[in-house]
């Protein structure tokens, strides 16, 4: 499950909407709003900050599933998913044609977030058996 949260994280640079010809993606969009002078300097730090989290939270996840951590490894991929979902959710909401791969980014971000979240309440009952 915490690969699919890297293919997510992957999923911040396919193309998520169109403006004329050209495709964007996420990480375009949040460069665009930059120079176009959208955004206030908090809102474009939280937006920074906030778009490494989601690939450091996929990597950190990755890895502490390969340590045998998978609870661990679990929970941090868990924000990848919500993240995606809200950024896409803006996207649409915008006047900008959207483009297949915020869809696909959220389909992903959905998946990561509903497995981590079964996967955890899973390793939950199991340790709560495991100590009856």
């Amino acid at each position: 499950m915490a690969g699919v949260g890297v293919v997510a994280a992957l999923g911040l640079l396919l193309p998520w909407a169109r403006t004329g010809v050209r495709s964007r993606s996420s990480i375009d969009l949040l460069s665009s709003a930059s120079a176009l002078d959208l955004l206030s300097s908090g809102q474009r730090t939280l937006l920074y900050v906030g778009w490494s989290l989601v690939v450091v939270g996929a990597a950190v996840g990755l890895v502490l599933v390969a340590w045998d951590r998978p609870a661990a490894g679990l929970v941090a991929t868990a924000v990848v998913g919500p993240a995606l979902i809200g950024a896409v959710v803006v996207v649409a909401w915008s006047p900008l044609a959207i483009a297949w791969g915020a869809w696909f980014a959220s389909g992903l971000g959905a998946t990561a977030s509903i497995g981590s979240g079964l996967l955890v309440l899973t390793h939950v009952s199991g340790r709560k058996e495991t100590s009856a």
